[in-house]
């Protein structure tokens, strides 16, 4: 930089606008008769450093990562701040970074600084609580059956909440279901997640009755060979059954006494209402001696 006195020695000073640096200062006068002392002073401010405005999201799922945030400007060093359980996942000390996700929300703020000085710049990051949510079910009553239910219950989150079930959207209310393993999930209005829970939705075990007892009976061999009796044996279900005989009896086994082979049908019905029915056929035998 040359500074010329184009006065003549009648300038009291020369001023040049210096970027940051360092400088040396060479005097020389106008004539070998030009000397003399000089002053030196140096005075100014220098400009801060222009810092964009941290961009990246303002709503951040608990627990997210590789959420990207950055700043514009000329730096050379970057200091970032960010959340209280929260991770820098790259690029520290530069002006674009990703950040690892806890459950809490705070500032994600940077201050940089080059030659010039140092400026900074910030922004919030709100991490709502994470969604949850309970789950109660309703079995099915019959085996094979699709009376199965899920209830989902939400008790923590921002609404509104969707749900699915194996992938699928759904109500919070299932119904129409077979036995078997769901998995039900929750988000929440911001696209937060909660955990996927496997609910399972059970069955009885297939009714069923059998029967058995006396298949033949004989007229003329008196009382004794008369009558049969029929048992039942059953299985499966729920307990608490009930019996409906085709000859309107309604215990778990009967005796009858029929003049001609006959067939008898039972139907069982479980605690839940399922049936299951079964039949004995009982030959008659006509020994009876005719004069």
């Amino acid at each position: 930089i040359a500074l010329n006195d184009d006065a003549c020695g009648l300038q009291s000073s020369v001023s040049a606008d210096l970027a940051p640096g360092t400088y040396y200062i060479h005097v020389e006068g106008f004539s070998s008769f030009s000397f003399g002392d000089f002053d030196l002073s140096v005075s100014g401010t220098l400009d801060t450093p222009d810092i964009g405005n941290v961009v990246g999201p303002f709503i951040v799922c608990p627990g997210s990562e590789g959420v990207a945030y950055s700043v514009t400007g000329d730096f050379d060093s970057y200091e970032w701040t960010i959340p209280f359980g929260a991770s820098i996942a790259s690029g520290d000390n530069t002006g674009s970074i990703t950040v690892d996700f806890g459950a809490f929300s705070g500032p994600i703020s940077v201050s940089a600084t080059n030659s010039c000085g140092s400026n900074s710049s910030a922004m919030y990051a709100y991490v709502p609580p994470a969604p949850q949510f309970t789950t109660s079910t309703t079995d099915v009553l019959c085996n094979g059956g699709s009376t199965g239910t899920i209830a989902i219950s939400t008790t923590q989150g921002i609404s509104p909440f969707t749900y699915t079930i194996n992938g699928q959207a759904t109500s919070a209310d299932i119904t129409g279901l077979a036995a078997g393993d769901y998995v039900i999930g929750v988000t929440d209005a911001f696209g937060c997640s909660a955990h996927d829970a496997t609910v399972t939705v059970s069955e009885p075990d297939l009714l069923t009755v059998d029967t058995d007892g006396c298949g033949v009976v004989y007229i003329g061999a008196g009382v004794d060979y008369a009558c049969a009796t029929i048992n039942t044996i059953v299985t499966g279900g729920v307990a608490g059954y009930t019996f409906d005989w085709t000859n309107t009896e309604s215990t778990e086994g009967i005796t009858v006494c029929p003049d001609s082979t006959s067939n008898y049908e039972v139907t069982v019905t479980d605690a839940n209402g399922c049936t299951a029915t079964a039949d004995w056929q009982v030959q008659v035998v006509d020994i009876e001696c005719s004069p």
